[in-house]
């Protein structure tokens, strides 16, 4: 990007107001020069160089103010409508932007060639807020307004301090060279600086476009809201689909045309398509997609959000089970100790569920202790140890089980 700001004034048609300003601005001294201190002699020439000066200065401004409220509203690469209509004798932008640099201007004729730091600070610190005025709102006056400053200053925050280098700097230099250097390099380095500083203020800009309240073109917020825009309308053809295929009896199908979508998805849409389908009316592709989301949360480390879709989907059926007979264990260990039974109710077919699974035992343990210390159900619980032990021999032999086993009967 600043690469692109550093290039851009040397293409057209910034190059051809720089080199305009540099030629013609060194033509004008040049003549200032050669007639000496003859007074009617520079009022003739100067007179008519005024002209001169606001024509060129007067283009460049234009060009520096499109730039800068270009850039400002977020469009880095896009061409500048109208970029060659800086005309400052029909643009009152131009003209109101010009006449800013009456201020750098005074303040060298006031104060001379060598005026400190000090002298410069307050123009300085007060240019870029009528400057900034102008080119946001066309008001010379209205960035003297308290409320207004405040909001500029409150706004860029911190960056007000490179938009005053960015504006005040650039500006003022330029005038420097137009009255004291003459060399025909530092014409052309000024003019050039002078659109950069534009450029650049208008980078500053969008950058805290939030805190200043602009209006922008594009940004990263705009390009995510026409994002979210799209994938709801996406996503509402896609429901729209679904419901004729349920509708038709294609259950299959439509679970197919969900899982194609969810897999081109760009970002995790699980949870949208989870929220959209709890009120779908066919509510054997919520649990279909259900089962496997939850696999799929389980899978990236999230057994938390899981065991809270599980829970949701056991309102919709309370035979609802994950596919992985040891995603079901693990989730049970993410719940909460207010979900106890819950827990036992999931665990208590578990091996009608998983038939195959090497972790019935494991299971049978997991709820035995969630129903003595959570449920308190010292009769039920004591039952599934004694299960445990007369099914699953070799499980009861292991030191989690008899450890268990002791502390509840030490004797």
């Amino acid at each position: 990007m600043i690469w692109q700001i550093l290039i851009r004034p040397l293409q057209l048609p910034g190059i051809v107001l720089i080199l305009a300003f540099t030629l013609l601005g060194r033509v004008l001294v040049f003549f200032l020069d050669l007639i000496g201190e003859g007074i009617f002699a520079k009022i003739v020439v100067g007179g008519l160089g005024t002209l001169v000066w606001y024509a060129i200065l007067g283009f460049l401004v234009s060009y520096g103010l499109k730039q800068m409220t270009h850039l400002s509203t977020g469009l880095f690469t896009e061409r500048i409508d109208q970029e060659t209509d800086l005309n400052p004798f029909q643009n009152t932008l131009a003209f109101k932007g010009t006449m800013t640099l009456l201020i750098p201007l005074a303040c060298w004729i006031a104060f001379g060639r060598d005026a400190t730091i000090l002298e410069l600070s307050i123009p300085a610190a007060l240019f870029p807020f009528i400057y900034l005025s102008i080119a946001l709102e066309e008001s010379f006056f209205a960035g003297l307004h308290p409320n207004r400053i405040m909001k500029v200053v409150t706004g860029l925050g911190i960056w007000y301090l490179p938009v005053m280098l960015f504006l005040s700097v650039t500006a003022g230099y330029m005038l420097y060279v137009m009255i004291w250097q003459h060399n025909i390099l530092l014409f052309f380095f000024s003019a050039y600086a002078f659109v950069v500083g534009n450029m650049l203020t208008g980078l500053a800009l969008f950058t805290r476009r939030n805190q200043l309240i602009l209006h922008t073109e594009k940004s990263p917020e705009q390009e995510r809201a026409q994002t979210i825009i799209a994938e709801a309308e996406s996503m509402d053809r896609l429901f729209e689909v679904l419901h004729r295929l349920c509708d038709s009896g294609s259950l299959a199908k439509a679970y197919k045309q969900l899982d194609e979508y969810i897999a081109e998805a760009n970002d995790d849409i699980d949870p949208q398509i989870h929220r959209r389908l709890l009120d779908f009316h066919d509510k054997r592709l919520t649990l279909e997609h259900s089962v496997h989301y939850v696999e799929r949360l389980a899978l990236r480390g999230e057994p938390k959000k899981a065991w809270a879709i599980l829970l949701e989907s056991l309102t919709i059926d309370e035979k609802f089970r994950p596919l992985s007979d040891q995603t079901l264990l693990d989730l049970t260990h993410a719940a909460e100790k207010d979900d106890a039974r819950e827990v036992s109710l999931v665990l208590a077919n578990f091996a009608a569920t998983y038939p195959d699974s090497k972790l019935i035992p494991d299971a049978l343990f997991r709820r035995a202790r969630v129903v003595l210390e959570l449920l308190r159900d010292t009769a039920r619980g004591n039952q599934l140890l004694h299960e445990i032990a007369a099914q699953h021999p070799e499980f009861a032999a292991m030191p989690q089980y008899q450890d268990y086993a002791k502390r509840l009967n030490p004797g």
